[in-house]
C-alpha cells in the first residue's frame, strides 16, 4: 500500500470533533468502512485546560493516539490509544510548547520513516516547524524561540523537488 492509500486508510478509522460543547469534551466517530461511520462516542471531559488536541499514532503501535499542550504549563501531552476508544493518563513530554499550541497539527508521515510526524507554526516567527516522530512515547521539546525572519529549527520546503517536504535549517 502506497503512503498516501495509507494515509486515506487510517483517516477514515475515525473522526474526532475535539469541542464538543462549551465543556470541550472530545467525540470519536469510529469508521465503519465505505465513507460510513458510527454515532458520536464522546471520550472524556476537561479539555478546557488544553489546546486543541491532535490525533495521530504517536507511540507506533497502530492505534490512534491524541496530544495537546496544557495552556497552564505549556507542556505537550500524549495519551497513547489502547484501542475501543480508550485511552491511558496523559504522558507529560516537555515545556516550551506555547507558541506553538494553537497551530499544532499531525502531518502523517512526511519524511516516510513509518512514523506519525507534527508540525506547528510558531505564533510570533510564523515559521513553520516539523518534529519527526520516532515511534515512541519520549521527551519532545519544541526548538528555541528566534526573532522573527532567524529560525533556529527546521522549516518545510521541498528542497530536493520529490514534492515531499525537506528538514531545512535556518541561518
Amino acid at each position: 500500500m502506497d503512503r498516501f492509500a495509507a494515509a486515506a486508510a487510517s483517516f477514515s478509522a475515525a473522526i474526532i470533533d475535539y469541542w464538543h460543547g462549551q465543556a470541550k469534551f472530545v467525540d470519536v466517530w469510529n469508521g465503519e468502512g465505505g465513507n460510513r461511520f458510527g454515532p458520536a462516542t464522546t471520550i472524556g471531559g476537561r479539555w478546557a485546560v488544553f489546546s486543541r488536541p491532535i490525533a495521530g499514532d504517536f507511540n507506533g503501535d497502530g492505534i490512534g493516539d491524541l496530544a495537546a499542550v496544557n495552556k497552564a504549563g505549556n507542556e505537550l501531552h500524549v495519551w497513547n490509544g489502547r484501542g475501543s476508544n480508550n485511552f491511558t493518563p496523559a504522558i507529560k513530554l516537555g515545556p516550551g510548547w506555547e507558541p506553538y499550541a494553537s497551530t499544532l497539527m499531525s502531518l502523517g508521515d512526511v519524511n516516510e520513516d513509518g512514523h506519525t510526524d507534527i508540525g506547528a507554526v510558531h505564533a510570533e516567527t510564523g515559521m513553520l516547524y516539523l518534529w519527526n516522530g520516532k515511534g515512541a512515547t519520549s521527551s519532545a521539546r519544541p526548538p528555541p524561540s528566534a526573532p522573527a525572519g532567524h529560525p533556529t529549527s527546521e522549516g518545510l520546503q521541498d528542497e530536493d523537488h520529490t514534492a515531499i517536504p525537506s528538514a531545512t535549517g535556518g541561518p
